[in-house]
C-alpha cells in the first residue's frame, strides 16, 4: 500500500459500481469473486464512509456495545453495536472466513444478540442492502453473513 493512490481510477470504478447498483442491491457476490481487483474494498469503504457522513452523531458521540456471539462457531464472530438515541448500528464481521465447517455455510446455532436498547423488527444491511426479519432477541449468524464475512446492520427506520 506504498503506491500512490491512481484516484481518477478509483472514481471512475466507483462511478460505473454506482451505475450499475442503482437498479436495487449491489453485486457484491461478483465483487466478492474478483476481490484481487479492489473494487469490493473500494465499495465497502465508500458506502461506509457516506453512512458516516449520514449519521455523524451515531459516531462521535454512540455509545459502544460489545456484543458476545453464542452458538458452535460463536468465536468465529466479533460483533459490537452502537446508539445514540433513536440511531442504531451492528457490525458483525466472520473470523476466519476461508474456513468451512462440513455443515452447510457452517453457523449451525451461533448468533449475536440485540443490542440492550435495540427492539426486534426490520433491520437492513447497508453493504448489500438486504433486510433481515429480527423476531426475537438476536440474529443468526447465517443471516449476517450469507454473502459477504462483514455485515452492518442498521434499523430499517433510520433509512
Amino acid at each position: 500500500n506504498r503506491r500512490p493512490v491512481d484516484y481518477a481510477t478509483r472514481k471512475k470504478l466507483l462511478d460505473a459500481m454506482d451505475a450499475n447498483g442503482r437498479s436495487g442491491r449491489p453485486d457484491l457476490a461478483s465483487l466478492l469473486e474478483t476481490w484481487r481487483d479492489g473494487r469490493i474494498k473500494l465499495r465497502i469503504v465508500a458506502d461506509l464512509l457516506a453512512f458516516r457522513s449520514r449519521f455523524p452523531e451515531l459516531f462521535a458521540q454512540g455509545a459502544y456495545e460489545a456484543l458476545n456471539a453464542s452458538g458452535v462457531q460463536a468465536e468465529r464472530i466479533c460483533a459490537f453495536a452502537r446508539g445514540q438515541g433513536d440511531l442504531a448500528m451492528i457490525v458483525a464481521a466472520s473470523l476466519f472466513p476461508g474456513r468451512q465447517t462440513e455443515t452447510g455455510q457452517g453457523w449451525e446455532d451461533s448468533a449475536i444478540p440485540l443490542p440492550s436498547a435495540a427492539s426486534p423488527g426490520t433491520w437492513v444491511n447497508i453493504l448489500d442492502r438486504t433486510e433481515i426479519q429480527v423476531t426475537d432477541a438476536s440474529i443468526s449468524a447465517a443471516e449476517l453473513f450469507p454473502v459477504l464475512p462483514v455485515a452492518v446492520l442498521v434499523p430499517a427506520a433510520m433509512l
